[in-house]
């Protein structure tokens, strides 16, 4: 007999990969025709989606990147692994044993074939559970060539080779690929295979002379898509001076004419080269003298003079980086290249030149003297036609050259005429700074240049070329003589052909021999003789002169034609030419304007519309003096269409009625008495239509419905329509009412439908809705017991004498004596009633006494100076204009004004005047104004917050105040403003609405007013009600002696007297009951009614109710209600909470109730607690209970619904093993099949009862051994297995390995069965 012992299992072990397969990519492409310098700066000038390959510290973000260029020189060497052209097929198929795949090659040209071949994955699973490399084997046959192929290793992904072949047969060939190794038939064993393209690869010897070319091969790995190259150059090498140098920008001495070859980004260079290269410019059809070299030469210094960058440096004033990619007419480009330098071409006749916008000295004077007799013709550009902001387009140098906007605008210009964008494209523009200057060069010209001229000349005319500057000295628009002829010359002394007056220092200008103008300082002026500073050197007799005094000057223009009209005649065209432009643009100058005339024109320079309350417009107009009768045309825009047109008024203010509902514009235009337009403006505004009404509620009362709805504001008044069915088709105009309140009077028990809308002026707003407002009128108890009364006396007498002798009188006293006893009493209960409702009158009417005085004292209180008064109407939520209170003037004079709007924004987009809030302005009486902004400028992006502004007003009368209008003036985006606030002071306080929008003083008047005729018609109600029951106790009085005198009515009268007041008595009393309880409800909704308006105005902030309701309805139930509700209002955000207690009977059921509303339910141990425990709280319409107050193990499944609890309720892992009970899962819980090996993590399994079926995987153990101790059951990954159960006393043991089973006791083998050895 042997000794056993327990035996070790195998851990399955995975081979490492064998490797993994790359793709490289490789890119030729032409970078420029012609030579170019090269990269700026090697690597780092090269970008792969935006991410520069080397950064600048020397660090690479990418690895196994190769880069060849060349520089597209006349000759130049191959590109070394660059110096193919491939093509690439697609396979993308699988490789089986028995299906082999083929391809055909039809080129002729192809000298190489690469195939792309490999496998998904690759790995064999081991009996023993390791997972190892395999191989499997292919065959490739090229035409009647074959060439084996084996793929050896581990690859648990994809892995693919390239195998390139040579020698290759005749076209068309076919490629034949075929596998030689068995497709796998388990999983065990993964070996598919692949082929996944061929590429046809043509060898060249290509080198592209006079072509840049840049080729680059790198790593796949690094991106998901062929990237974005981009290259960083000093580009295309051209004609510069030989005394140029490129890089510092400097000239030496003077040039000789003579060029060299170098990379510059100097415009004008490079509109030489493009007119003069004959490979790709127009040197072919111009030749070498194509353009004006010297006047290039010019520019080009222009170009390279430093100017401030805008950010605290210096930059060239224009430089050209463009890289031009498609064909274009020569013009486009030439024109392109010169608007960078601000130029335009010239053909002069032999050659082309340019003509710059730069200040230069005038070439020729022009005056009433020289030109003929039609004299100077003057047009101006139209206000509404000039931009006044400017988006230019450039490629940023400072992010990869990704195109940018900068935007530029005239703020002055908007606020006057409105906003007018041009939007362009800067040609060749790299730098912000450069963008900028174009932007504003554009501006100020289109500000400034508002002038053209037109005259005709004699021979005089060819002094000049179009672009030259030209001086006009015309009397006739100056308003004194200011250009002429001279007569006489006699040393200083000069003769002119005019008298001229003289103002400060004054100087005489003129043309001299060298073709300069010159100008000499007058020191005398004796009529049209005046004596100059020095003698005029080159000043001819007959010359043309101009005079330059302190107060008036000539004009300066620009020549844009010179066209001959008649043989000798000559018609010029100049543009208004203003030389401070240049400093204005390049350095920030302030622009001073020169005096060119005496003489003043009327002009308008505002024009301010306020719409008021009732729908009327008044325009108010500031037009500034002059000289000359002027009129006004006045003309009405509604949606784009004219409207209305007032021509040849004869004041620009006027007031428009009844105007309908829509967006409008108003233009004026001042003209002189000749119809010539001196000047306009445009000013834009809006028609509101009045909002549905809300709130609209009725209460039914003794014969009448009253209606309710909440007010609007005193232009506001409110329309009512009735019906006796609820269909709107058959309402009737009721009335029509300025109020908040109307009595319908319709008689007893009545049922009326009612449609509301609010108008103003002619403009008429919605219905509150389409189904009408029900309301029911009460009984009349007046009509009722009168009814009562005429029966009961009636049906008294007439069976009274009916049965007269028939009964006895002590039969008829004492049917009768009780009859009467009960209606006594039910009088008497009546009584009672009336007398609660007397007491409850009185309380209310203190009540209603103490609010009113609370009133009166708030109403004085309300005008609030720093942090309260909201001057802006209907503020609450979101809009887009608003309404300033009425008040605002008089209250507003001289103070800081606070404005504030809570703004929302949502993916803003650069563009407009890149700013979004409020704005409006006041004028004040003396026709100025102030304007009321509050902005957020210049950003991206979302924004959320509050934004404000404090605005210092004038001391002085406050004419007119516009509404507050919500301005978006970005490039894109959504942006929402919400609770603006207007308030005195310097500080911008959490929002509140305007007092006008809750209750103003002159509604406290009507709540005082309807209050006190509620309290007057309550005791006429009383006073009713008592003398009615007076009237019944006299009336039963009366039954009463009637009764006694009739001594033979028999005791059948008394039956059938008794059932007939049963019956009629208790109907009666049970309609005044009724009544009662409807008029008590209706008191009780009344009064609550009241008591909530008053509290709007008692609680501004913050209010408490506290209501308590006891009622009896017509069916007998009887409930009572208190409630007790806090309402907060803060930052325009309201807060309620209250609470509610309640019961009610209907005699056979009986049920109480508590109701709370808040946002979170809380308890705390005692006052002093000040750490409330939260219990409930609602989150998204449905109330959460706390799981801090749930007893650990009180939630049982008896308290959970079937299904309640899926995987949406819990939170990922969040169910362990701890949180099962034990036998609590069992096979009807689990899906068939969906518990897998994955889903499995143990170390024991007990207590299973179910068919396991085959149990597939590794291996199984079940308990452990101490020494040769324990219990153990165990299966392993070969197949073996052991069971073995022992302890101290004894055990069994049965085995694979041992072949045996082994009986132990003690520590004794007592028994061996199976292999004895």
């Amino acid at each position: 007999m042997g000794k056993g012992g327990g035996g070790g299992g195998h851990t399955p072990v995975e081979a490492k990969e064998s490797g993994r397969s790359k793709q490289l990519v490789k890119i030729v492409e032409v970078i420029s025709e012609g030579e170019v310098y090269g990269l700026a700066d090697g690597m780092k000038s090269i970008y792969f989606d935006k991410t520069p390959v080397q950064n600048k510290d020397g660090s690479y973000n990418f690895k196994n990147v190769q880069v060849e260029g060349r520089v597209g020189g006349q000759v130049q060497d191959l590109m070394v692994g660059f110096n193919t052209s491939e093509k690439e097929v697609g396979v993308g198929t699988l490789v089986k044993k028995n299906l082999p795949l083929t391809r055909t090659v039809t080129d002729s040209k192809v000298s190489r074939l690469r195939l792309t071949i490999g496998v998904q994955s690759l790995f064999k699973q081991e009996d023993n559970g390791d997972t190892n490399g395999t191989s499997v084997n292919f065959i490739i046959t090229i035409g009647s060539r074959t060439y084996p192929v084996s793929i050896s290793g581990k690859y648990s992904s994809q892995y693919l080779q390239h195998h390139t072949f040579d020698n290759l047969p005749s076209v068309p060939f076919i490629v034949k690929v075929e596998r030689t190794t068995d497709d796998s038939t388990t999983q065990r064993l993964q070996n598919n295979t692949i082929w996944s393209s061929y590429t046809e690869i043509i060898d060249t010897e290509f080198t592209y002379p006079n072509t840049a070319l840049m080729g680059v091969k790198f790593d796949s790995e690094y991106f998901s898509n062929i990237p974005t190259r981009t290259y960083d150059l000093l580009g295309l090498k051209v004609k510069v001076p030989s005394n140029y140098d490129t890089r510092t920008r400097k000239y030496t001495g003077m040039w000789d004419g003579t060029f060299k070859i170098d990379w510059t980004d100097n415009p004008a260079w490079v509109l030489y080269d493009v007119v003069t290269n004959k490979r790709y410019g127009l040197g072919g059809r111009l030749g070498e003298f194509g353009a004006d070299k010297w006047a290039l030469y010019q520019v080009a210094q222009y170009c390279d003079q430093l100017v401030p960058d805008g950010f605290g440096g210096q930059e060239p004033r224009f430089t050209c980086n463009v890289w031009l990619t498609e064909q274009r007419s020569a013009y486009q480009v030439i024109n392109d290249i010169c608007s960078i330098f601000r130029a335009m071409p010239v053909w002069n006749g032999q050659q082309l030149t340019v003509v710059m916008d730069r200040p230069a000295d005038p070439v020729w004077t022009y005056t009433n003297a020289n030109v003929d007799e039609s004299g100077f013709s003057y047009t101006f550009s139209a206000r509404k036609s000039r931009h006044n902001a400017i988006q230019v387009e450039y490629a940023d140098k400072e992010n990869s050259y990704e195109k940018a906007i900068e935007y530029v605008s005239d703020d002055e210009s908007i606020r006057k005429n409105g906003l007018n964008v041009k939007k362009i494209t800067a040609f060749g523009c790299t730098s912000r700074g450069q963008a900028h200057r174009t932007a504003l060069w554009l501006l100020q010209t289109e500000k400034l240049e508002t002038k053209t001229v037109t005259f005709t000349v004699g021979a005089e005319g060819l002094m000049h070329i179009p672009g030259d500057i030209i001086k006009v000295a015309d009397t006739h628009y100056a308003g004194t003589n200011i250009g002429g002829r001279v007569l006489a010359i006699n040393g200083t002394t000069v003769t002119l052909d005019r008298e001229i007056t003289l103002s400060g220092n004054s100087y005489l200008s003129y043309i001299n021999a060298n073709a300069k103008h010159q100008n000499i300082k007058i020191i005398s002026v004796n009529g049209a003789e005046v004596t100059l500073d020095q003698p005029p050197v080159g000043l001819e007799l007959y010359g043309v002169w101009s005079l330059a005094t302190q107060q008036v000057t000539s004009q300066l223009f620009k020549a844009l034609s010179v066209k001959e009209e008649d043989k000798g005649k000559y018609t010029i065209m100049a543009l208004q030419h203003e030389p401070q432009k240049e400093a204005i643009v390049d350095n920030g100058a302030k622009f001073e304007p020169a005096g060119t005339t005496v003489l003043t024109t009327p002009q308008i320079s505002n024009i301010g519309v306020a719409v008021n309350a009732d729908g009327s417009v008044s325009v108010d107009s500031s037009v500034t003096g002059g000289n000359g009768i002027v009129k006004y045309d006045i003309r009405l825009y509604k949606g784009g269409v004219l409207y209305d047109v007032r021509l040849g008024q004869p004041s620009p203010n006027l007031n428009i009625d009844n105007l309908e509902n829509g967006d409008y514009s108003v233009l004026i235009q001042v003209k002189n008495e000749n119809g010539q337009l001196l000047s306009e403006k445009t000013q834009t505004f809006t028609i509101n239509k009045p909002p549905a009404p809300t709130g609209v509620r009725t209460t039914g009362g003794l014969g009448n419905i009253t209606l309710e709805w909440d007010w609007v504001d005193d232009a506001t008044a409110t329309e009512i329509f009735a019906s006796e069915t609820d269909d709107i088709k058959t309402a009737k105009r009721l009335t029509k009412v300025t109020a908040r309140m109307y009595t319908h009077e319709v008689g007893a028990k009545q049922v009326r439908y009612y449609w509301l809308r609010h108008t103003r002026g002619v403009n008429v707003g919605p219905f509150n809705q389409q189904s009408g407002i029900k309301g029911e009128s009460a009984v009349d108890i007046d009509a009722e017991l009168d009814v009562l009364n005429k029966k009961l006396s009636q049906t008294l007498n007439i069976q009274a004498e009916n049965l007269t002798g028939k009964i006895s009188k002590s039969q008829l006293d004492s049917a009768l004596t009780g009859e009467l006893a009960r209606i006594q009493s039910a009088t008497s209960n009546a009584s009672a009633q009336i007398n609660a409702i007397n007491k409850n009158n009185e309380a209310f009417s203190a009540d209603i006494r103490q609010k009113i005085s609370a009133l009166e004292l708030g109403s004085r209180n309300i005008d609030v100076d720093v942090g309260g008064r909201n001057y802006l109407l209907r503020s609450s939520g979101t809009a887009t204009v608003w309404n300033v209170s009425p008040d605002a003037k008089e209250n507003w004079r001289g103070k800081k004004l606070t404005l504030s709007v809570y703004l929302n924004a949502k993916g803003i987009v650069r563009g407009g005047r890149n700013r979004v809030g409020l704005s409006m302005f006041l004028y004040y009486m003396d026709n100025s104004y102030t304007w009321i902004e509050c902005w957020l400028s210049n950003h991206q992006g979302d924004y959320s917050g509050r934004l404000k502004s404090t605005i210092q007003l004038l001391d002085k009368p406050i004419k007119s105040i516009s509404n507050c209008s919500f301005k978006v003036e970005v490039g894109g985006g959504t942006c929402v403003a919400t609770n603006p606030k207007l308030e005195i002071g310097n500080v911008a306080t959490d929002w509140s609405p305007a007092p006008e929008d809750l209750t103003t003083v002159i509604q406290f008047e009507d709540i005082k007013r309807s209050l006190t005729n509620e309290s007057n018609a309550r005791v006429a109600w009383e006073n009713s009600a008592n003398s009615r029951i007076g009237n019944a106790e006299a009336t039963i009085n009366q039954l009463g002696g009637t009764k006694a005198n009739k001594n033979e009515v028999a005791s059948i009268a008394a039956q059938a007297l008794r059932s007939q007041w049963q019956s009629d008595t208790k109907a009666k009393i049970d309609q005044v009951s009724q009544a009662i309880s409807s008029e008590t409800s209706a008191r009780t909704e009344w009064q609550r009614s009241a008591e909530s308006k008053i509290n709007r105005v008692d609680g501004l902030s913050a209010r408490v109710e506290e209501i308590s309701r006891t009622m009896t309805d017509s069916s007998g139930r009887v409930s009572s209600v208190h409630t007790i509700k806090t309402q907060t209002i803060a930052g325009g955000r309201t807060a309620i909470a209250g609470i509610a207690l309640g019961t009610s009977s209907s005699g056979r059921d009986v049920e109480s109730s508590v109701i709370v509303m808040a946002d979170r339910f809380q308890v705390v141990k005692n006052a002093s607690d000040s750490s409330p425990k939260p219990i409930l709280r609602v989150e998204s319409g449905q109330t959460v209970l706390n799981g801090d107050l749930v007893a650990d193990g009180s939630i049982t499944t008896q308290k959970l619904a079937a299904n309640s609890v899926t995987t949406n309720q819990l939170a990922a892992n969040s169910v362990a093993a701890r949180h099962i009970a034990a036998n609590s899962i069992g096979a009807t819980h689990v899906a068939a099949r969906s518990l897998t090996a994955d889903k499995l993590n143990v170390t024991s399994i007990s207590s299973i009862s179910a068919d396991l079926g085959t149990i597939n995987g590794g291996s199984l153990k079940i308990g452990s051994l101490n020494g040769n101790f324990g219990t153990l059951f165990e299966v392993q990954s070969n197949g073996g297995f052991r069971l073995i159960s022992r302890d101290a006393s004894g055990g069994i043991e049965l085995s694979s390995a041992t072949r045996a089973l082994h009986v132990w006791d003690g520590g004794t083998e007592v028994v061996k069965v199976g292999k004895l050895s």
